[in-house]
C-alpha cells in the first residue's frame, strides 16, 4: 500500500515527535531504503540519510522526483525534497517506525486483497477496517441505508447524527433530503475520488467515496470523524479500500442489493414501525417522485425467496417488478417486496383478482417464487400502515400451496398467487390462538352441543354452524348438509331447546360464528 507523508505522520506521531516539510498529499511511497553512496535511487521511495547533512546534500542531486527522504534532529533538508523529520529519535530508530508503518500496512492490504478475492459478505471484509481506522465508518447503497457500520462497543456520546447512526444503522432520511436539495448528493457522485466534504448538513465532518459498476454510481464509501480528526490517512484509507469494492463490483456487480433506491430504507422502517419523525413530508415527496396520487389504490406483494441456484440474482428482480408494474420494489428481512399501484385495474373483486394474476404470474414464473398479496389501501394513511400489509401478504406466503398445477396438467414446483382475503379467516383463527385468556368469550352453548353430540353421536354442532354461515337459510343449509327440509328444523328446535339460545338476536349469532372461530384456532394449537 503506497502511503503519503501526511499518512506516515498520522501513524507515527503516536509514538514519535515527528513533522513534515515539502508534503504534497498526492505523492504516495511504497517503502523506505537507506540513502547509500552509489546506490540507484527510485522515485516512489523514501530515503533515510545516517551519516551527516553532507551526505544527505550529496545525493540531492540524483534524489529523483517523487522521492523523498527522513531526517533527524537538526538536519537540513535540501529544498524541494519531501522529508519526515524525526525531533527527538535517532536515525535508526527513526527508520524502524517508517520500516514498521510500511511492513504493517503492506501486510493488511495483503489480507483486504486476498478476503476480497473470497468474494465475502461486505460486513466480512469491511470488518477488516476496525484494525486500521479508528473513526467509524459504513457503506450505504444510493438509498443511504448502511450495509456495514464499525462494530465497536459503545462509546461517549459525541454527536447525535452518529448517534443515530449507530443504534439504526442508516442515515436519518431527512439529512439525505437536505443535502440532495444542496446539491451535495450531485456533488458527491460527480468526484470520483475519496475526500471530505463540507459538513452541512451533518455536525460532523466525513469522507466520501463513491463506489462504481459498469452501469454507474451505486454506492458510497463513508468515514465519518467521531472519535479522531480526519485527515489525509481517513481519505487514503477510504480511497484504497474505495478502489477494493469498485474492482470488486466491476466483477460481480449484483452483490451490491438495491442499487440507488432512495426510499427503500425509508419503507423498511415505515414496516419495522421506526419511521422518521418527518415521515409524512417524505411520504408525501416520495409520491410525487414515483407519480403517484394519494388517491391511487396499492397493494403490498412479497415474492418468496427461492433456494434455486438458476434464479436471477434479488436485484434483478427489483428491476424487473418495476418495469413489468407501477410499483416500488425494494428489500425487507430476506424477502423482496414491492408496493404496486394498482389504480388501473378493475375494481371488481373478481375481475381485479384475475387482473393481479395475470400481472404477478409471470413474475412467479420468471423468478420461480410464491407470491403473497395484501388487502388494497390508499392514501397516506395506508401507506404510513405497511407493517400491518406485510403482515397480511407474509401471512399469505406462508399460506401457499405448493402443489400447483401446469399448463399440461402435471405437478409443478412454481408456486401460487395468494390474496389475502382467500386466507382472512385463518388469519384470524392464527392471531387469535396466540391471544390468551380468549377461551371465556367462546359461548358456552358449543359445550353443550359438543357433549350432546358426544353422547349422543348426533352432529348438532355441525347443524348449528352452516345454518348460521348461510344466514339461516333453511333450503341451501339441508341441501349443504344433505338432509329434509324437516329434518333440519327438528335439529334446530333440537338445539334451541339444549341451550336455550335466541337465534332471532344479531349479536347472539355474531358471537356463535366467532366462537366457532376461536374453538378453531383452539384445536389447531
Amino acid at each position: 500500500m503506497e502511503l503519503s507523508l501526511e499518512f506516515l505522520k498520522s501513524q507515527i506521531g503516536q509514538k514519535a515527535n515527528v513533522s513534515l516539510i515539502g508534503a504534497d498529499n498526492k505523492l504516495r511511497f511504497r517503502g523506505i531504503q537507506v540513502l547509500a553512496e552509489g546506490a540507484t535511487l527510485e522515485s516512489g521511495m523514501l530515503y533515510a540519510c545516517v551519516d551527516n547533512e553532507e551526505r544527505l546534500a550529496c545525493c540531492q542531486a540524483v534524489l529523483p522526483d517523487g522521492a523523498g527522504v527522513i531526517v533527524c534532529g537538526e538536519q537540513v533538508v535540501p529544498e524541494g525534497v519531501p522529508a519526515l523529520i524525526f525531533h527527538e529519535q535517532a536515525i535508526a530508530e527513526a527508520f524502524c517506525l517508517v520500516h514498521e508503518t510500511f511492513l504493517f500496512f503492506g501486510e493488511w492490504q495483503e489480507r483486504v486483497y486476498r478476503k476480497a478475492l473470497e468474494q465475502p459478505g461486505f460486513d466480512s471484509l469491511m470488518s477488516m477496517l476496525n484494525e486500521v481506522t479508528p473513526n467509524p465508518w459504513y457503506i450505504a447503497d444510493g438509498s443511504y441505508r448502511v450495509l456495514a457500520a464499525r462494530n465497536a462497543p459503545e462509546v461517549e456520546e459525541i454527536s447525535y447524527i452518529w448517534n443515530y447512526l449507530y443504534r439504526n444503522k442508516h442515515l436519518p432520511l431527512e439529512t439525505i433530503l437536505a443535502m440532495e436539495d444542496m446539491g451535495k448528493i450531485e456533488q458527491m457522485s460527480r468526484i470520483k475520488t475519496a475526500y471530505i466534504p463540507t459538513v452541512e448538513p451533518f455536525n460532523i465532518p466525513f469522507v466520501s467515496k463513491a463506489i462504481n459498476t459498469i452501469e454507474g454510481e451505486v454506492a458510497h464509501f463513508y468515514i465519518i470523524g467521531v472519535y479522531t480528526r480526519l485527515s489525509s490517512y481517513e481519505i487514503e484509507i477510504a480511497e484504497f479500500f474505495g478502489n477494493v469494492l469498485n474492482q470488486m463490483l466491476a466483477k460481480d456487480d449484483s452483490r451490491m442489493p438495491a442499487m440507488g433506491r432512495f426510499y427503500d430504507s425509508f419503507l423498511s422502517s415505515l414496516i419495522a414501525q421506526e419511521p422518521p419523525d418527518s415521515a409524512r413530508t417524505i411520504l408525501e415527496k416520495m409520491c410525487s417522485d414515483l407519480g403517484w396520487k394519494p388517491s391511487d389504490r396499492f397493494r403490498l406483494i412479497i415474492f418468496s425467496s427461492s433456494a434455486n441456484p438458476e434464479s436471477i440474482s434479488d436485484r434483478q428482480k427489483l428491476l424487473t417488478i418495476e418495469s413489468r408494474c407501477r410499483a416500488r420494489s425494494f428489500f425487507h428481512n430476506g424477502h423482496v417486496t414491492a408496493i404496486i399501484d394498482v389504480e388501473g385495474l378493475e375494481r371488481d373483486t373478481r375481475a381485479e383478482t384475475d387482473a393481479l394474476a395475470m400481472l404477478l404470474r409471470p413474475l412467479t414464473r420468471v423468478f420461480r417464487c410464491s407470491v403473497g398479496v395484501s388487502e388494497a389501501f390508499s392514501g397516506l394513511n395506508g401507506i404510513m400502515s405497511l407493517d400491518k400489509w406485510y403482515d397480511q401478504a407474509l401471512f399469505c406466503i406462508e399460506s401457499c400451496d405448493v402443489n400447483a398445477v401446469d399448463e399440461g396438467g402435471g405437478s409443478t414446483a412454481t408456486q401460487p398467487i395468494v390474496l389475502f382475503p382467500s386466507v382472512a379467516i385463518r388469519y384470524f383463527q392464527s392471531r387469535v390462538s396466540k391471544i390468551s385468556g380468549i377461551e371465556p368469550f367462546v359461548h358456552p352453548a358449543l359445550d353443550i352441543l359438543r357433549n350432546h353430540d358426544e353422547a349422543n353421536r348426533a352432529n348438532l354442532m355441525k347443524t348449528l354452524r352452516v345454518y348460521l354461515e348461510n344466514d339461516r337459510n333453511v333450503t341451501l343449509t339441508a341441501k349443504l348438509l344433505y338432509v329434509h327440509r324437516n329434518t333440519l328444523l327438528k335439529r334446530i328446535n333440537k338445539i334451541v331447546s339444549l341451550t336455550s339460545l335466541d337465534l332471532d338476536d344479531a349479536e347472539c349469532r355474531k358471537r356463535l360464528l366467532v366462537s366457532f372461530l376461536v374453538t378453531d384456532s383452539s384445536i389447531s394449537k
